[in-house]
């Protein structure tokens, strides 16, 4: 099977990871790596114990609070299928088990504001409650 690269969705993706990294920079956040940028490296990726696919998941995004020291993992998602899809509900499933293990991990998802409600919808479904908190909606919208 042939992976076919979509321009627009690439440079939307490109776009909101500049986007999400500027949202935690607002709030105190040293973004350390980040895919799609040109001034840093890219994230680490993260081992995988078992969870969905069983690959290892690379967040779009990483950093570390300021303050607190605070571990931050950064996804985006462009379209409904990318949140839906296997590899997202892996790294829902990892990165929400090693926040629920460990203290200070914080998950920031950016996805399209018309699309916060399917989102949550799925989530609910998906996930078990406990882990609902672990993951913070950023919207993005063109007036971010």
């Amino acid at each position: 099977m042939t992976n076919i690269v979509n321009p627009d969705t690439d440079n939307q993706r490109r776009l909101m990871v500049h986007k999400l990294a500027a949202h935690l920079r607002a709030i105190d956040v040293n973004v350390l790596a980040a895919i799609d940028t040109d001034d840093l490296p890219v994230p680490k990726l993260f081992s995988n114990p078992g969870f969905g696919d069983q690959k290892r998941k690379q967040p779009h995004i990483l950093g570390v609070h300021n303050k607190t020291g605070e571990l931050f993992i950064g996804l985006v998602r462009t379209k409904y299928e990318d949140f839906t899809d296997e590899n997202s509900r892996t790294e829902y499933d990892l990165y929400t088990n090693i926040a629920m293990r460990q203290r200070g991990i914080n998950i920031y998802l950016m996805l399209h504001e018309d699309r916060i409600q399917q989102f949550n919808s799925f989530i609910t479904h998906y996930l078990h409650p406990d882990f609902w908190v672990k993951i913070i909606v950023v919207a993005y919208a063109d007036s971010l």
